[in-house]
């Protein structure tokens, strides 16, 4: 058990037999202060709140834990929650929320999301075939009313006089309201209409936005959506988490600070100290331009024109996606989608490899796919990815499009890429690569999707 294990483990010991709290409870935040005193003469501290810790190395502290009233017993009424306030009930709040009829939209690796505030949530994928008009696949995961009697049943659904329910995400305990949606489309799985439970929780600035959306059970779904409307009610204030302090004094001749921390500190102190002067790459400045300092530069910017060639050439890939496969796309060369465990054997697919020829009979069979001449700068191009593994269902080699797509820049993740697959067909896949590094190139690509290898 290393120190800081050993320490904390009899902090939250004392905190315990003190009586601070009868059970843990990690909403209650704790500091460590070293103190030169412990605020005065022992004698007049309660010595209760007095208890002797020793460190691994004998090291011995006089700590005084702090009395924190238990939440428990100091519950405040619903009276009390919304004393002087004088705003909008809850019912109110939702319903100026659904009158907007305003839709929010999650985008997902093949289905879109779009939920209707107070009329529906659908789930739908467009699929265009050549020569044929769009085709539209699509469910409705839940539907909330028939238009009819609409501030009634908010007042029944969010009566101003029962708060509103609480859960705990991740770390978080948050309050929401809930929105139950019921007979979607059928679901020939179960027999059963599909239904939703939307949960509507407060976030400063927030544009109603789908935060959280997934499948619980079979056609049953949740999803959490963080919105501006409910911030203001009393309900859904947050209040400050305070820090209480458990100020340690050392005796016996300790050090004022325990030997093992105080080492972890400095060596905290030396590795930022170290990184913060480490070395970067020159920055090069091409043609006419002035040179200028740059304070905060970042290794490898992907507009760099020393990176976008190593990327033209296929030796510098792009790497992402999420879940259990990933994906590498070269330019030039190869899609790969893998899978990696610490300690196993890497899993490799090869989806397609890259042939000029095979991409310039693509492109004859799919027209749609050329680069238009004569508009605007094109928002994304496609390559075609052939020869792959062989498939163990078609028995054919596997096959990929590659969308490469602009990413916009930003200043604190210059470097991040997005990577997602779709497989419309068995062994054919659509892979979307958007990067900052595909901006420029766009910029200089012909009819058939090529950017200029300069």
């Amino acid at each position: 058990m290393n120190f800081l294990t050993y320490f904390f483990c009899g902090i939250l010991y004392v905190i315990c037999v003190t009586g601070t709290f009868e059970e843990f409870d990690d909403s209650v935040l704790y500091k460590i202060n070293w103190a030169s005193s412990l605020g005065g003469p022992e004698k007049e501290l309660d010595p209760d709140k007095l208890v002797l810790i020793s460190t691994p190395n004998n090291e011995k502290y006089q700590c005084r834990v702090p009395n924190v009233p238990n939440s428990r017993d100091h519950k405040e009424t619903d009276d009390g929650i919304r004393s002087g306030y004088a705003g909008s009930s809850l019912s109110s709040l939702m319903e100026e929320l659904f009158e907007t009829q305003s839709c929010s939209y999650r985008l997902e690796q093949y289905w879109t999301y779009e939920l209707c505030h107070g009329q529906y949530l659908r789930q739908f994928h467009d699929e265009k075939a050549e020569g044929q008009n769009t085709h539209v696949q699509e469910y409705f995961l839940g539907k909330f009313w028939n238009g009819k009697g609409k501030t009634t049943q908010l007042d029944d659904l969010f009566p101003e006089n029962e708060k509103p329910l609480k859960a705990k995400v991740g770390k978080e305990i948050i309050t929401f309201l809930r929105v139950n949606m019921t007979d979607g489309t059928k679901c020939d799985l179960i027999g059963q209409h599909r239904k939703t439970q939307v949960h509507y929780t407060c976030k400063e600035g927030s544009k109603n936005e789908i935060t959280y959306l997934k499948e619980t059970s079979t056609c049953e779904y949740d999803v959490i959506v963080t919105t501006s409307f409910l911030c203001d009610h009393p309900y859904f204030k947050k209040k400050d988490t305070a820090v209480h302090g458990i100020e340690c004094l050392s005796v016996d001749g300790s050090p004022s600070v325990p030997t093992t921390l105080k080492r972890l500190q400095d060596e905290e102190t030396f590795n930022t100290a170290k990184y913060n002067k480490r070395k970067l790459p020159p920055f090069v400045v091409q043609g006419n331009a002035k040179a200028v300092e740059i304070k905060h530069a970042v290794p490898f910017l992907p507009t760099d024109p020393e990176y976008i060639k190593n990327f033209l050439k296929g030796e510098h890939c792009l790497t992402g996606g999420r879940g259990w496969w990933l994906y590498e796309f070269c330019h030039g060369k190869s899609v790969y989608q893998f899978h990696e465990e610490f300690g196993k054997q890497k899993v490799k697919i090869l989806l397609g490899t890259w042939n000029l020829d095979a991409h310039l009979q693509w492109l004859k069979e799919h027209p749609h796919k050329r680069v238009q001449k004569g508009k605007v700068k094109p928002k994304h191009v496609s390559h075609f990815f052939s020869a792959g593994d062989i498939c163990d269902i078609t028995g054919k080699p596997r096959t990929v499009e590659v969308k490469l797509k602009c990413k916009v820049q930003s200043a604190a993740h210059p470097e991040a890429v997005s990577l997602y697959l779709i497989e419309p067909k068995t062994c054919e896949y659509i892979l979307g690569v958007e990067s900052p590094i595909i901006c420029p190139l766009l910029e200089q690509v012909d009819e058939n999707g090529l950017f200029a290898l300069q």
